[in-house]
């Protein structure tokens, strides 16, 4: 029989007490597993051209629910009561790039809004023929797919003051479908790092923006440069990251791609010290961006990012080219998962 046992009382260093751990029944208890994927926004020149490479990443990874071995009851149990997929989206600092948009300015947002409704739309309706198809997971009339409702419907009021968000694909047929078949996969969306894979397809990492235009990037493999797409022709229309004095651009493009989400999104912040005085990032800064990340409906935030070069003082010595830029992709404290 197996068990799962959870740690329920922190008990200080000093004292001669054991933990605290209660039993949680196999038949109770849950473990989610990552099931990932992402769409290269920089491959497509229209949104509707994303359908068959959405419909294909969907029933692929799909299929892997059908055939992976598990290493608990209770990772099974959840896999089959609502078979969750997480699909993003990577290489969007290339996508704003070569259309000359910038990260949070009004016409990139509507540009962000209509490409994620139709990722979102293609993956759901996906679901849906899935659910048609081969049934619906176990879980689905608990989920909010399974009771017609969608995500953006239930998006923060907040986000509302970025762009507009008026349908632009046929949702009430889909829910019609979809509150008579269910759905295959509870959750279908969910934006993670693509941290090592952009390496292999040269692309610019999830929704990040690149840290410099050429990059050294290290792993247990050895060293290797990755230079953003189309370096020639773009690089002056690139957005660096330590360029940014502040986030909220880059904050709002992910309020408004996670109103499509219904999972989360490993949103960043990022502070270069350089451009504040003293070199020290202000507490006002960073509140704020907290603040407003959950105004507009941010789920969850990753990483805080600061450039530890841009700390340095002047007599530290001059600060190298921000242009190259050394990145560890094999931390060990990322999630394997992340990052692919």
């Amino acid at each position: 029989m197996n068990k799962l046992y959870e740690e329920i009382e922190y008990l200080p260093e000093d004292t001669d007490d054991e933990y605290e751990y209660y039993e949680v029944d196999e038949d109770a208890a849950r473990i989610s597993l990552c099931t990932l994927g992402s769409l290269n926004w920089g491959a497509f020149r229209n949104p509707e051209d994303m359908r068959r490479a959405a419909r294909i990443l969907h029933r692929s990874l799909n299929n892997i629910l059908d055939y992976q071995d598990f290493l608990s009851i209770q990772s099974k149990l959840s896999n089959d009561e609502i078979r969750p997929l997480g699909i993003g989206i990577t290489n969007l600092a290339y996508w704003h790039a070569k259309r000359g948009l910038k990260y949070g300015e009004q016409d990139a947002l509507a540009e962000v809004k209509s490409w994620m409704e139709h990722q979102a739309f293609y993956l759901t309706e996906a679901s849906v023929e899935l659910a048609e198809e081969r049934g619906k997971c176990l879980s689905s009339d608990q989920t909010r797919y399974g009771q017609g409702k969608f995500p953006w419907e239930l998006r923060a009021a907040g986000v509302n003051e970025l762009t507009d968000f008026t349908a632009e694909l046929p949702w009430e047929p889909l829910r019609e479908r979809m509150i008579v078949s269910g759905v295959r996969n509870a959750t279908v969306t969910a934006i993670a790092p693509v941290e090592s894979s952009s390496v292999v397809i040269n692309s610019t990492n999830g929704g990040e923006m690149p840290m410099s235009l050429i990059t050294v990037k290290e792993s247990k493999a050895g060293s290797l440069i990755q230079v953003v797409p189309e370096y020639n022709k773009l690089k002056a229309k690139y957005q660096l990251m330590w360029e940014q004095t502040d986030c909220v651009g880059y904050l709002k493009t992910m309020a408004v791609l996670a109103a499509y989400v219904d999972q989360s999104i490993s949103t960043n912040t990022f502070y270069n010290p350089a451009h504040y005085e003293g070199r020290k990032v202000p507490a006002t800064l960073i509140a704020k961006n907290l603040m407003l990340a959950h105004y507009w409906g941010l789920k969850t935030l990753y990483y805080s990012l600061i450039n530890k070069q841009g700390s340095k003082s002047k007599s530290d010595g001059p600060l190298p080219d921000m242009l190259l830029e050394q990145i560890d992709f094999d931390d060990e404290e990322s999630c394997e998962s992340c990052k692919l």
